[in-house]
């Protein structure tokens, strides 16, 4: 908890930093994307001993229902974004990360196991609902992505036991760390840049996609407590507790829409997201 408090701090100096320099979300995404969430992502697969199946399913199972939740809402978004929003999480930036703060080490690989099966979905399902470009044009995307070899590489070393992780463990600790630190600065430089058009309709979808999430999200757990591990469960929780993955609004300027909504509703869900894993965790240190 102390740590989680300590890192939190990152946030407001990113977010001073982010209006200073207005690329530096460009190489801090690139940084987790192309080397520290891969590098977390394979030890935490190729050394976890539980059923990635088992999360994956529920990932993508949640983000479905999600959608599906999202589009019946009358909510003042346009359908398309309102079901990508809703079903679409910030695993990979922000989860992860999270998990590794606040529930140690051994949350990691749940948490990586529903990053693919959210990263697969987004990707996919989501993308097809902005473009019309339908599941094989969203998977072609979802291939250029290393977190997927990442993930194969982990399962593979997990069958094998090639690498010797005892050796790489200072590494690892390390990546884990600065991992950390740069979901955070990520969180503080688009909070800084959120749009004030909409902020107050991006609020009432951000709480009504949290209520929404925890109702579904934790149900569904409370329902299948004995399926999954009390480390399971609650990294499943904290993941119903995630805003509005930053994918949404990538997603949306490689398809040429206007981001002054998708933006306001991560910034929003961001902050709302924020104060729900708070409460949380400061609960569970209670």
């Amino acid at each position: 908890m102390i740590e989680f408090v300590a890192v939190l701090g990152v946030i407001p100096v990113a977010a001073l930093l982010g209006r200073r320099f207005r690329r530096l979300d460009v190489p801090i995404a690139r940084l987790l994307l192309f080397v520290f969430v891969p590098v977390v992502i394979v030890h935490a697969i190729a050394t976890w001993q539980g059923s990635v199946a088992k999360i994956l399913g529920f990932a993508v199972a949640l983000s479905t229902v999600m959608g599906v939740v999202g589009l019946m809402l009358p909510l003042r978004v346009r359908p398309s974004l309102r079901f990508a929003a809703f079903a679409y999480y910030n695993i990979g930036w922000l989860g992860i990360p999270l998990a590794h703060l606040l529930l140690g080490p051994p949350a990691v690989p749940v948490m990586a196991s529903a990053y693919m099966g959210g990263l697969l979905f987004g990707n996919s399902v989501c993308l097809g609902a902005l473009a019309g470009e339908g599941v094989i044009g969203g998977m072609r995307r979802v291939l250029a992505l290393p977190p997927l070899y990442a993930f194969a590489l982990g399962l593979v070393d997990r069958h094998f036991g090639m690498l010797p992780w005892a050796a790489f463990e200072p590494m690892i600790v390390a990546a884990r760390e600065v991992m950390s630190v740069l979901g955070m600065a990520l969180i503080g430089i688009g909070l800084a840049r959120v749009p004030r058009a909409g902020w107050l309709d991006a609020v009432v979808f951000s709480v009504s996609r949290l209520a929404a999430s925890v109702v579904v999200g934790v149900g569904a757990l409370w329902l299948l407590r004995g399926v999954f591990s009390s480390v399971e469960w609650q990294a499943l929780a904290l993941l119903c507790l995630l805003p509005v993955a930053a994918n949404v609004v990538a997603l949306s300027r490689a398809l040429g829409h206007d981001l002054a909504a998708p933006a306001a509703l991560v910034g929003a869900s961001t902050l709302v997201s924020g104060a729900g894993i708070a409460a949380w965790a400061f609960v569970t240190a209670i």
